[in-house]
């Protein structure tokens, strides 16, 4: 990265309070609080050309990056992610952990800075080594740690690949009780691994409420092996109490268009994403984050439909019909395939092809549509929005429905009926301000 200067400490102050006003000013037209959180360094040298009595003052949360500590950029193994500093080797970056970050603050600051604004960092996936030296570790307990190593892995595994990494280079794993920290190391193969477990993540969790700190996050939640990470965050927290209620809304895609045909037994439906395409001005290999960013927004995730009919019945298909087909709640719901349509881009469409059980096809037996939407694969369902009639029980948005021989084209946005226009806006809720 760049160097920087010395007018760079305010500088960034500046900058975030910059962002701070714009985002309050933003929140006085609809009443909502955005959250501004800044991802820190956890390195007292870096840390020290940071103002956090008076950044701290601006931001909802400070996460500290405390991992990437060490990794194979250096001559010797250690820990990426450890909560305390070791004695046996605490020179140069070894001597990294979360509590020396916590230190440099509390030393610098004391009581002057609110601490509940800190939040700890999780690393669910590896830093490693190889050709590690089994016989020039610093520290006789714990074998391979602090040890000469000639050789790099810079490959990073994610944590749900531990299991796999263990079987291949034959490692067993050991615990630095003193850092509380995990690492997997093979006297045999000289290969060497450092992360986070659960058992280290539960000794931060306790840290963390110990020190009356904000949290814990991670880098990031899709390395994790089926939510163990996670989990153990959770409970490293909260224990067995559910977490805070979170009322998590995204907002609809306003630029959906769904037709709907009859012609026999068989419904033909469309569902088109009319959002203008994005351009990346340096063509498909371009990093800049905010054409992606409005690409992302306007692209739709995992989507799927459910469907209700007038009379009750639920649709039927063959391998034609476009997706996988449930019922669900007496509404029928088609999942694309996943290898072909996990999203949906501005100017594509999919198509829907639905037979009838009872006899003659016709739009008028179409009560509702909803589009729903997915984060993930296999995630909870994140967004349902009506993109054709205007009676079904999910999704909150009304559309503009116009009907002609037979054929329903519905624009998202209003609902046209004779000489009558309706719109309506989704409501927004303010989610609870917790980090976990």
């Amino acid at each position: 990265g760049c160097k920087g200067s010395a007018a760079d400490t305010k500088n960034f102050t500046l900058l975030l309070q910059e962002i701070r006003n714009s985002l309050d000013s933003y929140g006085k037209t609809d009443g909502k609080h955005y959250e501004l959180s800044v991802a820190m360094s956890a390195s007292p040298k870096m840390m020290s050309a940071i103002e956090y009595d008076k950044v701290l003052n601006i931001v909802d949360f400070a996460n500290m990056m405390t991992y990437d500590l060490n990794g194979a950029w250096g001559g010797f193994t250690a820990h990426q992610t450890a909560l305390y500093t070791n004695p046996a080797y605490d020179e140069g970056d070894a001597s990294l952990s979360v509590d020396s970050c916590i230190k440099y603050l509390e030393n610098k600051y004391g009581d002057d800075i609110d601490y509940s604004k800190i939040v700890v960092g999780v690393a669910p996936y590896t830093r490693g080594w190889k050709e590690v030296k089994k016989d020039t570790g610093r520290d006789p307990k714990n074998p391979g740690l602090y040890a000469d190593a000639t050789g790099e892995n810079g490959v990073t595994y994610a944590y749900g690949d531990i299991d796999s990494l263990i079987n291949q280079y034959q490692l067993k794993k050991y615990w630095d009780d003193v850092a509380k920290a995990n690492y997997f190391y093979s006297e045999s193969t000289g290969m060497f691994f450092t992360c986070d477990t659960e058992e280290s993540v539960a000794e931060k969790g306790k840290y963390v409420r110990e020190k009356h700190l904000g949290g814990l996050i991670s880098w990031m939640a899709s390395l994790d092996s089926t939510n163990s990470i996670t989990k153990t965050m959770k409970e490293s927290l909260y224990g067995s109490e559910a977490l805070p209620k979170q009322n998590i809304i995204i907002p609809g895609n306003d630029g959906v268009e769904t037709t709907v045909t009859a012609s026999g037994d068989t419904y033909t439906i469309t569902v088109k994403n009319t959002n203008p395409k994005i351009t990346m001005p340096g063509g498909a290999k371009d990093i800049s984050v905010m054409p992606w960013a409005e690409y992302f927004g306007k692209t739709l995730s995992y989507p799927s439909i459910a469907i209700e009919t007038q009379n009750g019945e639920t649709l039927s298909g063959d391998w034609s019909a476009g997706g996988t087909i449930t019922s669900e709640d007496g509404k029928t719901v088609v999942t694309p395939p996943e290898w072909s349509s996990k999203t949906l881009e501005p100017g594509a469409s999919l198509t829907f092809t639905l037979k009838s059980g009872k006899g003659t096809a016709s739009t008028g037996n179409i009560k509702g549509i909803v589009l729903r939407q997915r984060a993930v694969s296999g995630g909870e369902i994140l967004s349902t929005n009506l993109v054709y009639g205007n009676g079904v029980s999910e999704g909150t948005t009304v559309q503009n429905t116009t009907k002609e021989q037979d054929v329903t084209t519905t624009k998202k946005q209003e609902t046209t009926k004779a000489s009558e226009t309706t719109t309506k806006k989704p409501e927004t809720t303010k989610a609870p301000e917790t980090t976990t």
